[in-house]
């Protein structure tokens, strides 16, 4: 090797600042929005009778407890600021390695006291750990999937809640890209105590799939948090979902059904029905169009002395497949290549 010292001040300078672009450490991976509350997304949020769902952004941060390399404390919400003195073997893409802090502050209203809060995240890379005023709620290590949080027992309404995320991507965790940071969307859920539990929809059909009178098995699990035993009336209405406009036609190819149920505390209640519709169900266009499939949306709503209380709208399709020797596999009367 050429003794460094053998090299003029130019070329010695040239190596330095190599060097340090190499250990400076760029960790906006995420295109993080600053607020000082949380949104509510127009899209695939917002408020619908008894259940409010938003969208919220975090601002990703390094405090200055969690990493002592910070050039200046003051703009510790700065990432650029934070330097790396180890030089590792990257993967020759952006930055993925190391300790992220997302923090949030969540302004609650006063009417938030009573409801149950929840927090989903889409995805999380890596080992996220959730902090609320202090406490630690829960954490999960998996990177590809969501998971849902019960903030419930340690939410503060009236008051600005503290929310802090930690996320830790380990050194030779991946031999590819994975990313890192919070990559997807985070949502927080104000509801009654007695809903519909997360996940709690299934829509199946099990016999002979007919688009002119389709037979659908519809289950929802119903969950209640509160400290009092319920009488709820579950009331469900499928419709046909317009493929082109994007919407539900309410007044087209309707099934309803109903019923009564007295769901105990703290438990949770499975109710199913099988609906058969006398009316065709097919979509009417859009990206739902070949060969004409079946395309329908399921709404669901739920009262306590006729006050609605939760609601949830499922868009779901119904399709038919077969295998032969001779046509290979076919979908909703279409063929597919042998």
């Amino acid at each position: 090797m050429y003794p460094l010292q053998r090299l003029s001040s130019d070329a010695r300078r040239l190596i330095f600042l190599s060097l340090l672009l190499l250990t400076t450490i760029n960790v906006q991976l995420v295109d993080a929005v600053s607020i000082k509350s949380p949104r509510q997304d127009a899209i695939d949020g917002g408020t619908v009778a008894g259940r409010e769902r938003i969208s919220i952004t975090l601002k990703p941060s390094i405090l200055p407890s969690a990493n002592k390399f910070i050039s200046d404390p003051a703009k510790h919400h700065e990432w650029p600021n934070a330097e790396d003195p180890i030089v590792s073997g990257g993967m020759g893409r952006l930055p993925v390695h190391g300790v992220d802090w997302y923090r949030q502050i969540l302004a609650m209203n006063r009417d938030d006291r009573g409801k149950s809060i929840y927090l989903d995240i889409d995805s999380a890379m890596s080992y996220a750990m959730v902090w609320l005023n202090s406490n630690l709620v829960s954490g999960w290590p998996y990177s590809y999937n969501s998971f849902h949080l019960d903030l419930t027992p340690y939410i503060e309404p009236g008051r600005d809640n503290l929310l802090a995320i930690r996320l830790d991507n380990p050194t030779e965790s991946a031999r590819w890209y994975p990313g890192g940071g919070l990559y997807q969307n985070i949502w927080l859920t104000k509801v009654d105590p007695t809903h519909i539990a997360q996940w709690g929809t299934f829509i199946t059909s099990k016999k002979k799939v007919s688009d002119k009178s389709p037979t659908l098995e519809l289950a929802v699990e119903i969950e209640n948090k509160g400290t009092a035993s319920q009488q709820i009336e579950v009331v469900t209405d499928v419709h046909t979902f317009d493929g082109t406009s994007g919407r539900t036609r309410r007044k087209s190819g309707r099934i309803s059904t109903k019923e009564s149920t007295s769901i105990p505390a703290n438990q949770k209640h499975s109710i199913k029905w099988l609906s058969s519709g006398k009316k065709k169900f097919r979509s009417s266009g859009g990206h739902h169009q070949h060969n004409n499939p079946i395309c329908t949306s399921l709404l669901r709503a739920f009262f306590d002395n006729g006050k609605v209380i939760d609601t949830s709208e499922t868009h779901f399709g119904i399709r038919s497949v077969k295998y032969d020797s001779k046509r290979a596999c076919s979908h909703s009367g279409c063929e597919s290549a042998p």
